[in-house]
C-alpha cells in the first residue's frame, strides 16, 4: 500500500510539472523507477508462493477465469493482484518441478453446488455463505474450494 500511494503522489507529481520540462523528465524518471520497484515486489511475491505451493503440493488445481470480466467488476484491485501473470509463473515452476496443473473450466458452477450433497442453489455475487437444505453452512469461497479440488481429482484421474 505505501508504494501504491506512493505512485499516487509521484504521477500527481508528474502532471504538475511543465511539459517538457527537466523537472517533469526528473519526475516522470522517479515515477518510473517507482513502478519498477512495485512489479519486481509483485513478481518477486508469486515466485515465492508458485514455489511454496509447488513444495507442497503434487497437483494444483485453479479455475480458468475472466479476467476482463472481473476488471470490469471491480476494476484496478484485479490488475494490482496480476492473477495472470501469477498462473503462467505457477505453470512454469510446476513445470520445472514435474507437477500438474489443472484448469477447471469457467462455466463449472463451483460455488453453487453443496460440496456435500451436490445440490445446486443459484446464489447471487452479494452472497457471501452458503447455506444448503441439508445442513451445510459454509463460506461461499470454501463451498467453491472443496468442488474445484473434486473436479480436479476427477480430472487429473481421468488424465492418468
Amino acid at each position: 500500500q505505501h508504494q501504491l500511494d506512493r505512485v499516487r503522489r509521484l504521477s500527481r507529481a508528474v502532471s504538475r510539472k511543465v511539459k517538457g520540462s527537466r523537472n517533469q523528465q526528473k519526475a516522470r524518471w522517479l515515477l518510473h523507477r517507482t513502478l519498477i520497484r512495485v512489479a519486481d515486489k509483485r513478481q518477486d511475491f508469486h515466485y515465492q508462493l508458485a514455489h511454496e505451493l509447488c513444495d507442497n503440493f503434487e497437483v494444483l488445481v485453479f479455475e480458468d477465469l475472466t479476467l476482463a470480466g472481473m476488471k470490469y467488476l471491480w476494476g484496478r484491485k484485479v490488475s494490482d493482484l496480476g492473477f495472470g501473470k501469477f498462473i503462467k509463473i505457477v505453470e512454469q515452476v510446476a513445470f520445472k518441478r514435474g507437477k500438474t496443473v489443472i484448469f477447471i473450466n469457467r462455466f463449472e458452477p463451483t460455488s453453487q453446488i453443496c460440496s456435500r450433497c451436490g445440490k445446486r442453489q443459484k446464489l447471487k455475487l452479494s452472497d457471501r455463505v452458503y447455506q444448503c437444505e441439508c445442513g451445510l453452512c459454509l463460506d461461499r469461497d470454501h463451498n467453491a474450494a472443496i468442488n474445484i479440488q473434486r473436479a480436479g481429482a476427477s480430472a487429473h484421474t481421468a488424465r492418468e
